[in-house]
């Protein structure tokens, strides 16, 4: 996989940005979902993804990358709030170009036990290629 991150705003509002960056479409993806499970672990405690002994798919389509970031953001958010299972980490496995647009996928890492609330809905997707680097923008906000 590319160079990627993500970067956490401050929460204002009940809201913070999470802005994620990679040289191309996947690592941006990758690093979002990240953000995503970063923000959520830092409301309810943090772990080791080590712990992971569980794979739950996630995955989504969607006609562009902004589109495919919401559909797994909230594949994710489902797996972390079932009943069942703990996520502690999240891996983006792959995407392909299908006749409709982009399918893509990967895992929630997860041990048995009592899920959480995610408290957390992801809004105003946005994505930008500027030279190269692919910019991924996305409004996540505290749901109680």
């Amino acid at each position: 996989m590319e160079s990627a991150s993500y970067e956490l705003g401050p929460w204002q509002d009940g809201r913070t940005v999470l802005t994620a960056t990679g040289q191309i479409s996947a690592s941006a993806l990758a690093a979002g979902l990240a953000g995503l499970l970063a923000a959520i672990r830092a409301e309810i405690g943090t772990t080791e993804e080590a712990d992971a002994t569980t794979a739950l798919a996630i995955r989504a389509e969607g006609a562009g990358i902004a589109e495919v970031f919401t559909g797994l953001a909230t594949a994710l958010l489902d797996e972390i709030e079932h009943e069942a299972y703990d996520v502690r980490a999240v891996r983006f496995d792959g995407m392909v170009r299908t006749d409709e647009g982009l399918a893509a996928w990967g895992y929630a890492m997860a041990v048995p036990g009592e899920g959480t609330p995610a408290g957390v809905a992801v809004e105003d997707v946005v994505v930008t290629d500027k030279g190269g680097l692919i910019t991924l923008r996305a409004v996540l906000r505290r749901i109680s």
